[in-house]
């Protein structure tokens, strides 16, 4: 019988070092992207869009760190960032993502309860 691959997120070593360049290129290759595709477009976006855009951002990169601030500041020392910059840099790239998903939402149905 064979196995399937897991997809679970990569491991970090215990220093938590591996996996944060890989994080810091995936994001900047989806900034580059998301840029590119936003550059004509200028349609505002509700403060409660951008709000749910940012924090899911935020909930990602805390996840693929772990839930870990000792990594999370190891990410930042890296990136040459305060928590301030990261945080504006949070709002800055949910302002454009939520633009960019705005053009692929569709109406989904009502979870039932």
């Amino acid at each position: 019988m064979s196995s399937t691959p897991s997809t679970r997120c990569a491991p970090t070593s215990p220093s938590g070092s591996a996996g944060v360049g890989v994080l810091a290129q995936g994001a900047q290759a989806r900034e580059l992207l998301l840029d590119k595709l936003l550059e004509s477009t200028d349609v505002p976006l509700p403060e409660s869009a951008v709000k749910a855009e940012r924090d899911w951002r935020e909930h990602d990169v805390v996840h693929q760190l772990e839930h870990n601030e000792a990594n999370l500041a190891r990410y930042l020392d890296q990136q040459g960032k305060t928590r301030e910059e990261f945080d504006a840099d949070l709002q800055e790239a949910a302002e454009r993502g939520g633009q960019e998903r705005r053009s692929s939402w569709t109406p989904s149905p009502t979870p039932s309860r």
